[in-house]
C-alpha cells in the first residue's frame, strides 16, 4: 500500500511511518526535514509535489502537519486549512483516502460546549466541513481522527507529564497552574499502534470519525501524586493562573467511534524514575 503523510518528522508521524514501514508499505513524507531513512521518499514542504503524487497515487494522504501558534495567523491557515484542501482535491483526482487529526480542543469547554478555544482548534474543526464536501459530493473516503492527549518516550514536545519527570529527576522545581483540570492522555507507542490498525481498515465509511483515548483522566494533581510515589518532586500549584480558556473536562463527541486505550501512566512513571 501506498501511503503520504505530512509532518512525519512530528511525535506521532515518527511513530506511525514506523508502523507503516514494519508492515512494508511504501512511504512518502512531506516536511520541512528528512525524515532520516532511506525508505521513505522525503518531499520539502516548498517543494511543487503534485506530479510526484500523480505517478505515487497514494492509497492514503495522512495530514500529520500541523500549526499551533495562534499568533501567527498565516501559518494556521497555511497548515491547517490551505495544505490539506490542497490534499483533498489531491486524493480527488489519485482516489486516495484522507485523514486528518483533530483535536479534543475543537469540542469546546463544559460551559461552551462545541465552540472551539483558539485559533488552532477553531482551524482543525473547519476541516470537518470541507471534509463533507468531499465526501458527499466528490467521493472521497475521509477519515476524521480525534486525539486527546500524549506522552511517551518519542514525544519531545515539552508535555505536562514528561515535564514533571524530568523536573523530579533534575531536582528542579515545578510552577503549576492549581492543577484541578482533567486529562486524558494516552502513550503514543500504543496509539501509533491502534491507529495504524484502524486507519487501513476500509468499511465503505465516507466520512468516518475516529477516538482514541485512555480509560481514565488524570489531574496534575494526581499526576504528582503518583510521581511521589516513586520519586520527591517539587511542585508549586497556584504559582500560576489557568489559561485564558482552559477545558477543565474532556468532552467526548458521540458522533465519533471511541477506541479505548489501557491505562500504563503508573507504570510509564515508576519505570522513568526508576
Amino acid at each position: 500500500m501506498k501511503i503520504l503523510t505530512t509532518g512525519g518528522t512530528g511525535f506521532l508521524g515518527k511513530a506511525l511511518i514506523n508502523q507503516f514501514l514494519a508492515a512494508k508499505h511504501s512511504v512518502a513524507n512531506i516536511g520541512r526535514r528528512s525524515f532520516g531513512d532511506s525508505r521513505v521518499i522525503d518531499i520539502k514542504a516548498n517543494e511543487q509535489y503534485e506530479d510526484f503524487l500523480s505517478d505515487f497515487q497514494p492509497d492514503y494522504i495522512i495530514h500529520l502537519a500541523a500549526a499551533f501558534d495562534n499568533s501567527n495567523i498565516d501559518e494556521i491557515v497555511d497548515v491547517n486549512i490551505k495544505l490539506p484542501l490542497k490534499l483533498l482535491e489531491l486524493a480527488s483526482n489519485c482516489g486516495s483516502c484522507f485523514v486528518y487529526i483533530s483535536t479534543y480542543w475543537q469540542l469546546g469547554c463544559k460551559n461552551k460546549v462545541h465552540a472551539p478555544i483558539d485559533l488552532y482548534s477553531a482551524s482543525k474543526k473547519s476541516m470537518a466541513s470541507f471534509m463533507e464536501l468531499y465526501s458527499g459530493y466528490h467521493n472521497v473516503p475521509c477519515k476524521e481522527v480525534m486525539i486527546y492527549g500524549t506522552y511517551g518516550s518519542t514525544d519531545n514536545r515539552g508535555k505536562l507529564l514528561d515535564i514533571l519527570i524530568n523536573a523530579a529527576i533534575s531536582g528542579e522545581s515545578v510552577e503549576l497552574s492549581p492543577g484541578e483540570q482533567n486529562l486524558n492522555l494516552v502513550n503514543v507507542s500504543s496509539l501509533s499502534g491502534k491507529m495504524v490498525e484502524q486507519l487501513l481498515i476500509d468499511n465503505g465509511c465516507m466520512h468516518e470519525k475516529l477516538a482514541f483515548i485512555s480509560e481514565r483522566n488524570y489531574s496534575p494533581i494526581q499526576l504528582v501524586e503518583l510521581i511521589r510515589k516513586n520519586s520527591h518532586i517539587n511542585v508549586d500549584f497556584g504559582a500560576k493562573e489557568y489559561r485564558k480558556v482552559e477545558v477543565m473536562e474532556p468532552i467526548f463527541d458521540p458522533d465519533f467511534k471511541f477506541f479505548v486505550m489501557n491505562d500504563d501512566i503508573p507504570e510509564y512513571i515508576k519505570q522513568a524514575l526508576n
